[in-house]
Formats: structure tokens, C-alpha cells, sequence
């Protein structure tokens, strides 16, 4: 590393990684000792330089933050970077979502106009058989209100068409 200055090393180590062993930082920071790096970093977090968690017994510290404005550089240029391609993934993702989108409201249109017409046809079917006069709206198993009868299912074996059957037999 170029920077000279011990907490610039410092954030720029927890800006590249979460965890960093004890003889990684303290040959970046050349220190000797474990408790003068143990120090230097309680010293770092007391001045929000860094926040992390010393661990002695894995002799590792263990960095959650920064401080923004000891970053360097090359640090906001990789940031940068990063944060671009974030942006272009996600606009790549709404530009699919919003196709997925539109394929799904022209099926629901299709599908809708598609369920208008049979409506339409059984609407038609309905009234050529009571204009003939073969079949009565009660022979079809519905009600006035077009739904089955209950009761008829179950009163019938064979259900409602069994009238129908009957008829077309005579």
C-alpha cells in the first residue's frame, strides 16, 4: 500500500475486507506487538475511524464500518464501479419485469375478450333452444339465475343432462 498514514491503511484494510488477521494488519501497519495493534485499533474505534469487533482468541479483527472520508481513491473508483454495474443489472431487471408485465395484461385482455365470447355464444345457444322449443331453461339443470340447482346433482343419477337424454330419445 502507498498511504503512509496508519488509519488510512487501516480503513483502507476494513474497506477491502471484513475480516483481517492480526499478522496481515500488523505488517501492513508495521507494528510488532499484538497489544500495540490490539491498542492502535481500541484507539481507531474510540476516534470512529472504524467499527468492528476485536477477536483475540481467533487473532482477527472484525470490521462492520468505516469511515467515509478516509477512503482513498482507488477505493471510490471500485465503489463506483461496483455501484454502476448494480444500477445497469437493476435497470436490466425492471426492463424484463415490465415486458413480463405486458405479456401478462394482453393474456389478461385475450383471456378476458376470449370469455366474452362464450358467454356471448352460450347467450345465443340459449335463446335458439327456447325459440325452438325443444328444450325448457329447467332441462339444462340451471336455475333462473343460470347456476345448477342443488338439488337437482343429487336427485338425479346422471345429472342434469339425464332430462335431456330423455327427450332426444322421444
Amino acid at each position: 500500500m502507498v498511504e503512509s498514514d496508519p488509519q488510512s491503511i487501516l480503513v483502507s484494510l476494513a474497506s477491502s475486507k471484513k475480516v483481517v488477521s492480526y499478522d496481515e494488519l500488523m505488517d501492513s501497519l508495521k507494528i510488532d506487538s499484538e497489544r500495540q495493534l490490539e491498542d492502535f485499533i481500541i484507539q481507531s474505534i474510540y476516534q470512529d475511524i472504524i467499527q468492528g469487533k476485536l477477536n483475540p482468541k481467533e487473532r482477527c479483527v472484525e470490521f462492520s464500518d468505516w469511515s467515509s472520508q478516509k477512503a482513498n481513491t482507488v477505493d471510490l473508483e471500485f465503489m463506483q464501479k461496483t455501484l454502476g454495474g448494480w444500477i445497469e443489472h437493476c435497470q436490466s431487471f425492471l426492463a424484463e419485469l415490465s415486458k413480463e408485465s405486458e405479456k401478462s395484461n394482453d393474456q389478461l385482455a385475450e383471456d378476458a375478450s376470449n370469455e366474452k365470447k362464450i358467454e356471448e355464444d352460450v347467450e345465443k345457444i340459449k335463446k335458439i333452444l327456447a325459440t325452438t322449443g325443444k328444450f325448457a331453461k329447467n332441462d339444462f339443470g340451471l336455475s333462473d339465475s343460470g347456476r345448477p340447482f342443488k338439488s337437482d346433482a343429487k336427485r338425479h343419477k346422471g345429472g342434469p343432462m339425464r332430462n335431456i337424454m330423455k327427450r332426444s330419445n322421444n
